[in-house]
This record gives structure tokens, sequence and C-alpha cells, in this order.
């Protein structure tokens, strides 16, 4: 059995093709199969068959494929490893994270980290919450910063560092009252999240619990775009305190206190489970651990 080998079953998978597998592969649709049949011949069982106009493994296949996707998973750690081990000049950390996130903590860990590792290259990937674990899972992030970790079911994924961090009402500094009961503040115009957003529906859970009906006027999938709404005056909204930690400090909006407990939400810090840590990654990491984030409480992990 050969890596090779391997590496054609598990792109066959993905696509179901043996084409679209030797491009992928940098092979001949020749040397595929012959990689294919070759797997067939050691585990002496059929690994593929035909679906309509495309392939697709058998239970035999799909039963054995996590195991191979391991052995590829350890190949690699042990280039990244060697790579490590011969103290390569360069590294670099390749970090996803939401808009809000990305244009508010963000900044401070890498002016931190370049700071004390000008060596190592950052790289920065802004976006949704599922193409950046896709990222992870597809090999072009080391890590991302997760949203409500704690809810979700991945395997595959392990939490670094976590945070807690409320989300409180905010309104436009001219706002009177600075204190209400969620009843009173239903009739107030709200701007919400876009729907099916992460932050959306952590809010619509609190929301829900709280048996509390905004009026909602706006949505949007940006949180730079609501604060400058609500700043404005549009209407109230709810944000991470740690994003509008620099308008409540110059006296451009303030927060709404509430008859309720306020919505503590969590953030991580993820990387895939069985993925090597070079020494780079490593620095990036306890760094991000030993660093006094705004508006954020580190746990344990």
């Amino acid at each position: 059995m050969e890596i090779r080998e391997i590496a054609s079953l598990a792109k066959l998978a993905t696509n179901g093709s043996i084409l679209e597998t030797a491009r992928l592969c940098n092979l001949s649709s020749g040397a595929v199969h012959k990689h294919l049949k070759s797997l067939e011949a050691e585990f002496d069982t059929k690994l593929y068959e035909k679906h309509n106009r495309t392939l697709r493994l058998t239970p035999a296949g799909k039963f054995v494929l996590p195991f191979l996707k391991e052995v590829l998973s350890q190949r690699e750690a042990a280039v990244k490893a060697l790579s490590d081990w011969k103290r390569a000049p360069h590294g670099v950390v390749r970090v996803g994270a939401g808009a809000a996130f990305t244009s508010t903590v963000l900044p401070l860990i890498l002016k931190r980290f370049r700071h004390r590792f000008p060596e190592v290259a950052l790289y920065v990937e802004v976006g949704n919450r599922d193409d950046l674990i896709k990222g992870l899972e597809d090999g072009l992030l080391d890590l991302t910063f997760e949203l409500d970790y704690g809810t979700q079911q991945h395997s595959d994924l392990a939490p670094v560092a976590t945070w807690s961090a409320p989300l409180n009402f905010i309104a436009a500094a001219s706002r009177r009252r600075g204190r209400c009961t969620m009843k009173e503040l239903e009739s107030a115009p709200f701007i919400s999240y876009a729907s099916g957003s992460r932050i959306e529906a952590i809010i619509q859970h609190y929301f829900d619990e709280c048996r509390f009906r905004p009026r909602v006027v706006m949505r949007s999938d940006s949180a730079a775009a609501i604060i400058a709404m609500v700043k404005d005056g549009v209407g109230v909204s709810m944000a991470f305190l740690y994003a509008v930690h620099a308008e409540l400090r110059t006296g451009q909006i303030r927060t709404i206190s509430v008859d309720m407990p306020p919505l503590m939400a969590r953030m991580s810090l993820i990387k895939l489970r069985s993925s090597y840590t070079p020494r780079a990654l490593g620095a990036f990491i306890e760094l991000t651990q030993s660093m006094a984030l705004p508006c954020m409480k580190l746990e344990r992990v």
C-alpha cells in the first residue's frame, strides 16, 4: 500500500470521477485506475462502484476510508515535523475569523505576534463559519476563531483556547434611558443580524428564553453596518462589547441594562485535532492564550 494509492481513493471519494481525481493528483487516469485496483487487490474487496454517471465508495470503501485518511494525516504531520526539526527559517500561520472579530480583537493579537516573531508570515482569511471550518478541514487554514463552539459537535476539531464574551443591548448615546425592562424595549426599532447567521441564532435563542419579541426594522450581515446604524439613532441592537469597545470609550454608543441576565456567548480558537503543531503555530496559540483580550474572559479548555 502506497501513499499515492490512498490519496487516489480519498480524492475519488469526494468527486466521484477518475478523470477529476487524476487532475487533482496530477496523474494520468490510467495511473489512478491502477492505484485503485491495487488497493482493492490488497484488501481483497471492492472499494468503489458505478452509481448513475459517477463513482462512489462501496460500504467497505466507506468503512476503511477514515483509517486511510488517518495515514495521510500522519504522513503530512511527519513532513511538517521534519521541516520544523530542520529549523526552516520561515514559517506561516494561517488564521480564519469572522468580520467583527477581525476588525476589532484580531489586530491586537496580530500586532503582538508580529512584534515577537517577525520572521513568521501571517495569513488571515475573513469569512463565514462554514467556509472557515471547511478551510480547516481542507488544510487551507491552521486555526480559526469559532463563535459558540460549545454547541457544536465536531469530532475532528479541538479548541485550544476559549473565551466567554457578553453581548449587550446597545443604543445611540442620545438615548436617555440606560435601563429598562425587556418588555419596554419591544417597542423600540431593532436592527438584527442576517437570518441564518451564527450570531443571529445565538441572539434569537436568548430572546426566546426571555420571551422577547423585538420590532425588527432592518437586518444586516455586517456588524460594522449595524453599529453605524445604531450610532445614527436608527434603532437599538445587540453586540459583543469587544466590537463596540471604541464607540463606548468615545461616548458614541451606550449599553442598555435590562431586567434579565446578560447574554454570554463563547469564542474558541480551534484547530484540527490530529494535525501537527509546528513551532510557529504553537507560538501563536501560546501568545493568544496569554493575552488579555478586551471584554473577553479566558476560560480553561
